[in-house]
């Protein structure tokens, strides 16, 4: 699991992504997301110098059709691939 997550770490950071997971209610979601700087618009951009603690089980993304961070949980994820 750890390297499956890594190898989806470094596709969202490359580019756009589509995953799939169960939210926390049941259901299931698809997301269209990135971590990639140039998708992400300039004023939504992750701040560098925060010092706010992150979450290992929980992924923050760009989600491009929300056009807004979302987030899923690692251990919902039913399957990712690069788009």
């Amino acid at each position: 699991m750890q390297s499956e997550m890594n190898l989806i770490k470094e596709s969202l950071s490359m580019g756009a992504c589509q995953v799939i997971f169960t939210k926390a209610d049941g259901s299931e979601r698809v997301m269209r997301c990135t971590t990639a700087p140039q998708w992400i618009p300039e004023d939504n951009q992750p701040k560098a110098d925060s010092d706010r603690m992150q979450n290992p089980d929980v992924q923050p993304v760009w989600d491009l059709e929300v056009e807004a961070w979302r987030a899923f949980r690692w251990d919902s994820v039913k399957s990712a691939k690069v788009l």
